[in-house]
């Protein structure tokens, strides 16, 4: 049984729609959420918008929703509403959009009298088309819509949410389990090592050769974005192309997920044609969000890089929040990056080159990895005529 409760801030303007607000607050109720509005704030000595920001902060998602006004103004000129929708974008929250289908429909008192206040309204709106939102008409119907929405967004986009306080481990039990978990990446570490010292890399697959990559495509079913569908593939790619979308991203230092978005951005690149000819999407006209590589191959890719010595994990001292957040970082090792530009980009145009620019248009390669192979081996420092090619060959390798 799953303990975890989302808290789910409703926002929308208060006297025009406060028959819809309860029953959305109902909805979430009989969903064993934590509904948050403004109806249920307590009395408090901070002022309003204070008090709004910081529930905001500690909602897992956020729900808005729009009928006929665009609301009271703060002091700024902006509606409350719009407000509390600016700051939980900047905040990152998920956001649910629900705007009424036929506002012409609703009674004079529940709609904007004034030209200002209709385009106040309209602009608002045009923002929030940009989120997901779904359209309704009756109160009924919203409770309906809201309860759909959110169950679909908690299973593809689950949140931090909350549990009982005697759910969760004591102090004792916390530290056990860093004591332990350290234990583990020493161990870890060690096997690393001598797995490395006792192997040849010469004998890995690299360069050239090819590893067959299953990968997830995602796609919406509706114009909303509520409904997803994922499909599973393959493909083929040489290390050195797997390698080259990689290598920028670790030139300093990156965590896991960031060298994932890299071989799933290289994916894209390298198959977003051939997915766009896969049946069902084509004929359905399936908007595609992204290719993503297994979490088994993406295991299999980082663990061939560093038997290759092409990223070894960081050796920074860090927090335990901070380990949490950037999970393994890993470092490139400098002179094997340079070694794969030079196997897979160099060319004869490269070496005569006696600027970044001429360097970069030889190669191939992107502003930022001429720069930084450039920085690295310093070949421009000296005057292209001064130094035969294959000098600049040994520099660059």
């Amino acid at each position: 049984m799953n303990d975890k409760k989302y808290q789910i801030f409703i926002s929308s303007t208060f006297e025009d729609l406060q028959d819809e607000r309860q029953s959305v607050l109902q909805a979430l109720l009989e969903m064993n959420c934590i509904p948050s509005g403004m109806e249920l704030f307590p009395a408090a000595n901070q002022d309003q918008w204070s008090l709004i920001q910081s529930v905001i902060a500690d909602c897992d998602y956020y729900v808005v929703i729009i009928g006929g006004r665009y609301g009271s103004l703060s002091p700024t000129g902006i509606g409350y509403t719009e407000m509390e929708f600016n700051y939980a974008t900047e905040l990152k929250k998920p956001i649910l959009g629900f705007i009424h289908k036929s506002p012409e429909n609703l009674p004079a008192k529940k709609c904007e009298s004034t030209k200002e206040g209709k385009e106040k309204l309209e602009a608002f709106k045009s923002k929030i088309k940009g989120k997901m939102i779904k359209h309704w008409n009756a109160s009924g119907d919203l409770s309906s819509v809201v309860s759909r929405s959110l169950i679909n967004i908690m299973r593809t986009d689950p949140a931090i949410g909350w549990v009982r306080a005697d759910k969760l481990p004591d102090k004792n039990s916390l530290e056990e389990i860093l004591e332990l978990r350290k234990k583990i990446d020493e161990l870890s570490d060690a096997l690393k090592a001598k797995s490395c010292d006792d192997s040849d890399p010469s004998k890995f697959a690299q360069g050239d050769d090819r590893f067959t990559i299953e990968y997830r495509i995602k796609v919406n079913l509706d114009e909303d974005g509520f409904e997803l569908k994922y499909f599973k593939s393959s493909c083929q790619l040489a290390w050195n192309d797997i390698f080259y979308g990689v290598g920028p991203r670790v030139v300093d230092e990156a965590s896991e997920n960031e060298i994932k978005k890299s071989i799933n951005s290289t994916l894209w690149d390298y198959q977003i044609e051939r997915v766009k000819k896969i049946k069902e999407i084509k004929e359905n006209l399936y908007k595609i969000i992204s290719i993503e590589i297994t979490d088994d191959d993406f295991q299999t890719v980082k663990i061939q890089f560093m038997a290759l010595n092409l990223i070894q994990k960081s050796n920074k001292n860090r927090s335990v929040k901070d380990r949490q957040e950037t999970q393994d970082s890993h470092l490139l090792a400098e002179r094997k990056f340079r070694t794969v530009i030079s196997w897979q980009r160099l060319n004869l145009s490269a070496l005569n080159a006696s600027t970044p620019a001429e360097f970069q248009r030889g190669c191939r390669v992107d502003g930022n990895i001429a720069e930084m192979v450039t920085r690295s081996v310093r070949i421009f420092l000296v005057p292209a005529h001064a130094a035969p090619p294959a000098a600049l060959v040994r520099a660059v390798c």
